[in-house]
């Protein structure tokens, strides 16, 4: 109709933003080169695009991954065990400080092959005969056999690339929201590979390889941050990619993904967002190849120039409330619940040794556990995470290490076999290091001194007998690496509770109040026992 071409015109462009608006949710997941290039050519009605300045990572593969242990043992500091209580080795079974056989490469010996072992300490603080450390690090991972905290640095076979990292506002992480109720934005990352030569350690050395580029998203939020440093640190160790056969195209010698868990797509999909148990699963990936936690890896001299250079995300900046009476800010977000768990901590790792004396005979007035007498010494595992657990903030929960030392004695009359003696040893347990497990870990304390947790008869794993056992009425979790007595447990904290609950020890909060009450008596009355 001529004669209406103003109406025409506008009908036209009503139309086209009707068509452009039902476009415009799809396209912003397109490549932001291609998203641009579109937003021009409708005449920039697709809204401005913009991201953040681009942080570049550059990993250099290096030519080989020699064996490292000897470099490792080295540097370690050798124990003078006529000094030191240092009870048997962990490995071989042997006291150390005396005559034992050494397993070295995996082999065992005989009396023959008897010789004064060299001991020698990890960083965190486990003992060792020096050869039988040696034989651990060659033929299993290169963490300590006891705690599982890495000895020296994770080291992947990815080959030579870049990896970039940058937010975008074109890019919305589908099933995350910010506080305030927006979508969340997602932070792009961009891996560059050119094809190369296989190293030696790679399937088919010295074979040329076809080298790739992927695209990677993480929501853009406090656990997507805490994520991210993490993944910029196993980047910078070589543990993102390696060079085989594609599993989905069957080629030979192309770069392939690792173990560790990404998402190449925010459209759904088994490789995309939303998937709300992503970021749990692949902080357990990255826990099973000792990455640090994010909190130690934004430390990382290659990993905080590229986490510092993005903005922060919408919810990091915590409320504010003005104190009326300095006229200051102050953080009001959980404020109470903070100073309440700074205070559990605090009384925990106050008196970190508490002794228990077993009594002669048990009395019927209080009963009491058959726990020989020893003492139960609590620490923080700093660098080392508990699988399964985080902080509010999402980063990944590091582990307290709780050590049981008894030491030889005979047993008491309530034991399996009275007057006959038993063998002192060392035993280690795990709780995380979040609220509830110092919750946990004072109802803990409170069955140490009650005598519960352990107790003298047979062992069900060497079957020998007269030996200090585990309590079964109180489950304690003697590993961070799986299996029926390690974390990851969801589970393990209500169960353990529970299983507290039957032997009437009392709650957290009793527990926390008798011990502040105890911290606060003279030091005359203060003896924990």
């Amino acid at each position: 109709q001529p004669s209406s071409h103003n109406k025409t015109e506008s009908t036209a462009k009503g139309l086209q933003g009707q068509f452009l608006l039902s476009l415009q949710a799809p396209l912003h997941r397109l490549h932001p080169r291609r998203y641009s290039v579109m937003s021009s050519a409708f005449g920039g009605h697709f809204g401005s695009y913009a991201a953040s300045a681009v942080a570049v990572c550059h990993y250099l593969a290096p030519n080989s991954l020699a064996d490292q242990s000897e470099g490792i043992l080295s540097s370690l500091e050798v124990v003078d065990a006529s000094t030191e209580k240092l009870g048997d080795c962990t490995i071989c079974l042997c006291e150390m400080g005396k005559d034992a056989f050494a397993v070295v490469d995996g082999g065992g010996g005989d009396a023959n092959d008897s010789e004064e072992e060299t001991v020698v300490r990890l960083s965190c603080s486990h003992c060792f005969h020096r050869n039988c450390l040696e034989s651990s690090l060659k033929n299993h991972k290169p963490v300590c056999p006891i705690c599982r905290k890495p000895v020296r640095e994770p080291q992947g076979a990815c080959p030579s690339g870049s990896m970039s990292v940058s937010v975008n506002t074109g890019y919305i992480c589908p099933g995350f929201r910010n506080k305030d109720g927006t979508p969340t934005q997602a932070i792009v990352i961009n891996y560059s590979i050119p094809s190369g030569t296989q190293k030696s350690y790679h399937y088919h050395p010295g074979v040329k390889f076809s080298g790739t580029s992927r695209e990677a998203y993480l929501p853009h939020n406090i656990e997507g941050h805490e994520l991210l440093a993490r993944l910029v640190y196993a980047w910078s160790r070589g543990l993102i990619f390696n060079v085989g056969t594609s599993l989905t195209s069957h080629a030979q010698n192309v770069v392939t993904w690792t173990s560790i868990h990404h998402k190449t797509s925010l459209s759904g999909g088994s490789h995309g967002f939303p998937d709300d148990g992503y970021v749990l699963n692949t902080n357990e990936s990255l826990d099973g190849l000792y990455v640090p936690d994010g909190e130690s890896c934004r430390a990382d001299k290659k990993v905080k120039p590229i986490v510092s250079s993005l903005p922060p995300p919408p919810d990091a900046a915590a409320d504010k409330t003005v104190d009326e009476d300095s006229g200051k800010e102050s953080d009001s977000t959980n404020a109470s619940a903070k100073a309440s768990e700074t205070a559990l901590r605090r009384l925990i790792f106050s008196n970190p040794t508490i002794a228990y004396n077993a009594p002669a005979a048990m009395h019927s007035s209080k009963p009491l556990g058959p726990s020989p007498s020893g003492t139960m010494t609590i620490s923080l595992l700093h660098g080392c995470s508990c699988p399964g657990f985080f902080h509010p903030s999402g980063s990944p929960a590091e582990t307290i290490c709780i050590q049981y030392d008894i030491p030889q004695g005979v047993q008491k009359s309530y034991h399996e076999n009275p007057g006959v003696t038993y063998r002192g040893v060392s035993r280690l347990a795990y709780v995380p290091d979040t609220v509830e497990g110092h919750k946990l870990l004072l109802r803990l304390i409170c069955s140490w001194k009650e005598g519960w947790n352990l107790a003298v008869g047979t062992s069900m794993t060497t079957g020998r007998s007269n030996a200090v056992v585990w309590s079964t009425l109180v489950p304690h979790k003697t590993g961070v690496t799986g299996g029926p007595f390690g974390f990851p447990d969801v589970s393990y904290i209500q169960n353990c509770n529970l299983a507290l609950d039957a032997l009437n020890i009392p709650t957290a909060d009793a527990c926390m109040a008798a011990a502040t009450a105890s911290s606060a008596a003279p030091d005359s009355k203060r003896a924990r026992t």
